[in-house]
């Protein structure tokens, strides 16, 4: 893995803690969808600055399809 996938999955992972920390809070789920869809964007947009395929976002923080489960 080189640093730019590795700059990528710590993006990811600082994401979904924010995620998981608003849930644990109470947030909605729409908001959490909302907050997830977000996320998604940001990392392909990074992904995309770096000069990343989108297939590299999609493999650390796949667009959310639909709620919680």
């Amino acid at each position: 893995m080189d640093e730019k996938e590795k700059a990528i999955l710590a993006l990811a992972d600082r994401l979904k803690a924010g995620i998981a920390r608003a849930a644990r809070q109470g947030a909605s789920d729409a908001a959490l969808l909302r907050m997830e869809k977000d996320a998604a964007k940001q990392v392909r947009r990074v992904c995309k600055q770096l000069g990343l395929p989108e297939s590299v976002a999609d493999l650390w923080y796949p667009e959310p399809t639909r709620g919680r489960q």
